[in-house]
């Protein structure tokens, strides 16, 4: 069983967060989240407060060939 990757920029706007909104909203610089969204990775302690908010694993923000 497969389950759907988690897709930050799917799950942003679901919530109905702009870019900069979740960036204020969990404490971090708007472009951390740019960078989460491209797959260009984060500062780890950036990556977590993002992935706390979604409530997944900083796992789930890396692209898959670096989450595998």
């Amino acid at each position: 069983m497969t389950s759907t990757p988690f897709v930050l920029a799917v799950a942003r706007m679901n919530k109905g967060l702009s870019q900069r909104a979740l960036a204020a909203k969990v404490g971090v610089g708007l472009e951390t989240v740019r960078r989460l969204e491209n797959g260009l990775g984060a500062r780890p302690a950036n990556a977590k407060k993002v992935a706390d908010f979604f409530d997944v694993q900083v796992t789930d923000l890396l692209p898959l060939e670096e989450a595998a």
